[in-house]
């Protein structure tokens, strides 16, 4: 018998791989979430770590060859996803001012980069140059924001998107020349030399790789697992290629992204793998080694690394606020257009960091310059947001926008059950919402934890979901029973929805809190995170045949949410069945919007309002009530353009009252 001993020894850095790689997933899970929950951006969370672990914070790990290996992979999956996520489509619609856009946020930083590099910090001319082109290419941090708030259609925005092909491409290809210059000289015939060779790896990667993963993803019947990995021999093929055509890695990683672009759906599956490994790995270990060169001992130790960042930080600023400007007096943008393209464009993130990254590795970046660029990202990735968001909101609230509705889909109910005493209340409520017209059946959904009791738990679900369905036949409602297998219900009610293309989901309220849903949020928080369909939310305190009246109440700017004709077709509908009347608390604006859909579109729709402007004092709305009213209220998601942080409260006052309640949610579709 043989026995294996070993001493571990505790010191600093950490020296045993396993303990360096669980310390770093650690980081992985917990960083992202807490930052997340302070509303601030996990790329800086994630880069704040690195270097708080690292040599020049607390020294718990060592930025060793494996770290920089796991971050040269992550650097270049970031271009890879860089690559891959632009819309070309949206390029070629808005080409000639994507290019006018494209053209000035990648010369105009440059200009003042270099400026202030060559002639204030006297640093040489690749140097200068490197320095002005890290301020040009932008990572678009706030595209979320205005797809929620439905103005991704609008010309600012597509134009935007269309410029990161520009700046990407022109700022990539720079770096290659001027990596190329440091390392060996720039003669005419090594110059000439350069072009010729980028121009055969062009065409490598257009005339030979491109049609070789065409007819891969068209010939080969492969599960999930080979595309992916097909997709991963494709990128660092491209980027092997490119070492030897003389360029950087990332420039090869991008142009195979781009190379892929039109064959990997951002919808699809594939690319749900390929951003799923890069977020969770290689992205946070390329964040993690960057973290890692910061030394913030340098601010107070050195007035002019601070300097340095002050300087950066104006640059970034000018760079992409007087292209914004000159935009906006070329294509007479709205004050609010010009917001959104100087928003937008401001935040700076992958490319930069791959950029400034190169540059450290080339000795032409010192440290005062690797922690200006993190501060950089810092400011912008916090400042672009909200200067996106208070743009978009304004933009959402104008008329003009011509917002859809998602009336105009085909309706479709999902109703998760996970409580059987209130599964036919549920399923009775569906029924009331549900669109006489819609042949689609209603669709009560059973998620099941997967784990080892999982197959015993569909069995005794499939038989609750059964007992819907001798329910809905009294009222001749088809249903379409679901039961489905996930991590959590939150999950599975997600999925489930996109994959059924649902409209609306209908929820059992929930009184449970504990401290995993404070930490984590509750199942409705991470469902409203994660879908934009209609969400409602249902707690009868009576059977709703006995209800006479709707109380509704709609905060200011619902008017303006994407989902609100759909929002009140619910509330109409609702009214008709049980017979019941309506009346409205809000304010004029929301009150003239009620007058303009009756006008409009459902002269029938008969209803009393009151206008009520002290949303701070919601609950004055709740003790009239009575066991035969029906509380309605509209909520908007947190950052949508009717969000209202004085009614979080709200639901929790309603659990105590005498009538039951129902909460929308309404949809944020584009």
């Amino acid at each position: 018998m043989i026995f294996i001993h070993t001493t571990f020894t505790f010191e600093l850095p950490f020296k045993e791989p396993v303990l360096v790689f669980t310390t770093l997933l650690l980081f992985f899970l917990l960083v992202p979430m807490l930052f997340n929950r302070l509303k601030i951006p996990d790329i800086i969370g994630l880069i704040l770590a690195g270097a708080a672990l690292g040599p020049n914070g607390f020294n718990i790990l060592e930025r060793g060859e494996a770290i920089k290996l796991l971050g040269t992979v992550g650097v270049i999956y970031i271009m890879f996803l860089a690559g891959l996520e632009i819309d070309l489509k949206e390029f070629k619609r808005s080409r000639l001012q994507s290019l006018q856009l494209g053209m000035l946020t990648f010369s105009v930083p440059l200009l003042l980069g270099f400026s202030a590099a060559y002639y204030l910090l006297h640093f040489s001319l690749a140097t200068s140059i490197l320095f002005g082109i890290l301020f040009s290419p932008h990572t678009l941090v706030a595209y979320p924001i205005v797809r929620r708030l439905g103005v991704l259609r609008n010309k600012a925005v597509t134009v935007v998107m269309g410029s990161t092909l520009i700046t990407d491409t022109l700022a990539l290809l720079i770096l290659a020349l001027i990596s190329e210059s440091v390392q060996s000289g720039l003669s005419l015939a090594k110059l000439v030399y350069f072009i010729g060779g980028l121009g055969i790896y062009l065409l490598l990667v257009v005339k030979v790789l491109s049609p070789i993963a065409r007819w891969f993803f068209r010939n080969v019947e492969s599960s999930g697992t080979v595309q992916f990995l097909f997709s991963m021999v494709v990128v660092f093929t491209a980027s092997a290629m490119a070492v030897i055509a003389g360029i950087e890695p990332i420039v090869g990683a991008f142009l195979a992204g781009l190379a892929l672009n039109s064959m990997v759906p951002h919808a699809s599956p594939l690319m749900a793998r390929i951003e799923f490994t890069g977020n969770a790995l290689f992205i946070p270990f390329f964040l993690i080694s960057v973290g890692m060169l910061v030394d913030v001992r340098l601010f107070w130790q050195d007035a002019t690394a601070l300097a340095i960042a002050a300087l950066m930080v104006g640059i970034a600023t000018l760079g992409k606020l007087i292209p914004a400007y000159i935009m906006q007096k070329l294509n007479h943008y709205s004050n609010h257009q010009r917001n959104i393209v100087f928003g937008l464009s401001y935040s700076k993130a992958a490319a930069a960091l791959a950029i400034a990254m190169v540059g450290f590795d080339l000795g032409i970046f010192n440290y005062a310059v690797q922690n200006g660029v993190i501060i950089v990202i810092l400011v912008t990735c916090l400042i672009g947001p909200f200067i996106v968001e208070n743009a978009a909101i304004q933009m959402a609230l104008h008329p003009q926008n011509g917002k859809p509705d998602v009336s105009d889909k085909p309706e479709r109910i999902l109703v998760p059950i996970a409580n059987p005493a209130t599964m036919n209340q549920l399923i009775d409520f569906a029924i009331l919402v549900k669109k006489p017209e819609s042949k689609e059946p209603l669709i009560p959904l059973a998620v099941v934890t997967d784990n080892s009791e999982a197959e015993d738990n569909v069995r005794q679900n499939n038989k609750m979901l059964e007992q819907a369905m001798v329910h809905a036949a009294t009222t001749n409602t088809p249903l379409n029973l679901y039961t489905r297998v996930d991590t959590n219900p939150a999950s599975g009610i997600v999925r489930a929805a996109k994959e059924m293309l649902v409209t609306d989901v209908i929820l059992g309220w929930s009184e449970n809190r504990t401290t995993a849903n404070t930490l984590f949020g509750s199942t409705l928080d991470n469902i409203l995170k994660n879908l934009a369909q209609t969400i409602l939310v249902v707690k009868l305190q009576h059977a709703l045949n006995t209800v006479n009246q709707l109380i509704i109440a709609l905060p200011p700017n619902t008017e303006a949410e994407n989902g609100f004709r759909h929002s009140l077709g619910i509330i109409r509908r609702l009214a008709h069945q049980l017979n019941a009347a309506k009346h409205f608390y809000a304010n004029a604006d929301t009150i003239n919007a009620l007058m303009h859909y009756k006008q409009s579109y459902r002269p029938d729709f008969e209803y009393t309002a009151t206008e009520f402007d002290d949303w701070k004092n919601c609950h004055q709305l709740l003790p009239d009530l009575q066991p035969t009213h029906l509380f309605i209220v509209c909520l908007g998601r947190e950052h949508s353009v009717s969000y209202n942080l004085y009614l979080e409260p709200l639901p929790r006052m309603l659990t105590t009252g005498k009538a039951g309640f129902v909460i929308i949610y309404p949809g944020q579709y584009v």
